[in-house]
């Protein structure tokens, strides 16, 4: 039977919602066909395998050293299929914990729909679902998208984008060239999220100001975009 990994929640602000993901994924995946099991990425970054995961009250407070819970990670090598747990004291050797033949990327936003899981998996020669490396790290960062689309000859609307430390040296400038290119209103978007985390529109200055803030508070790069209707 194939050893089938969900992998969800990771460092990103979408943490919650891909939790809901994976849990959804495992609930329903075929148990004639594979064996679906939990892999979970803590706010920290740390992987975890084990049971607890399968039930959501273990993410309300989420204890690492909750009884069943084992610390994994994936070597990024080609023949390995398999997570290891780490090993412990000064001699501690990493052990063999489980395999895996494929895995199901149920990861939203940054560190993980991104193309660095992705890449992770090509390192490691394990097939995964979603898009490629390069696919994947395009369709995440909005302002390099719409680039390639338009290098493709495809419409898209007019935008402009910006660095946080511009932003920062001289917030009333970025304000005059969104005013200067684009009017009102306009949509702010930080670069690298989704779920419409962060983005907000804004019809004057004082609303420009604090979209911007608000989206540079998510990322180092945010787009603005011209509404339509």
């Amino acid at each position: 039977m194939m050893e089938l990994g969900v992998i969800f929640g990771s460092r990103a602000s979408e943490h919650d919602v891909s939790i809901i993901s994976g849990l959804q994924i495992l609930e329903n995946a075929d148990k004639s066909k594979y064996h679906a099991f939990p892999i979970y990425i803590a706010r920290s970054g740390a992987w975890y395998v084990g049971e607890p995961l399968r039930d959501v009250k273990t993410y309300r407070d989420f204890d690492p050293q909750q009884k069943g819970l084992t610390r994994v990670f994936l070597p990024p090598e080609p023949g390995q299929n398999a997570l290891y747990s780490f090993g412990s004291g000064l001699f501690g050797r990493t052990q063999r914990v489980c395999g895996l033949d494929c895995a199901i990327l149920a990861l939203h936003g940054m560190h993980g729909e991104d193309g660095t899981v992705q890449g992770l998996m090509e390192l490691a020669d394990i097939p995964y679902s979603s898009c490629g490396l390069v696919g994947s790290a395009v369709g995440m960062d909005k302002i390099i998208m719409k680039q390639f689309f338009r290098g493709a000859g495809l419409p898209v609307l007019p935008g402009c984008w910006f660095q946080r430390s511009a932003f920062e040296k001289d917030g009333q400038s970025v304000a005059d060239q969104v005013e200067k290119e684009l009017g009102y209103p306009v949509f702010v978007k930080p670069a690298n999220l989704g779920s419409s985390i962060g983005v907000s529109r804004a019809d004057d200055r004082e609303g420009l100001t604090d979209s911007l803030e608000l989206a540079f508070e998510y990322d180092r790069r945010v787009l603005v975009e011209k509404g339509l209707d």
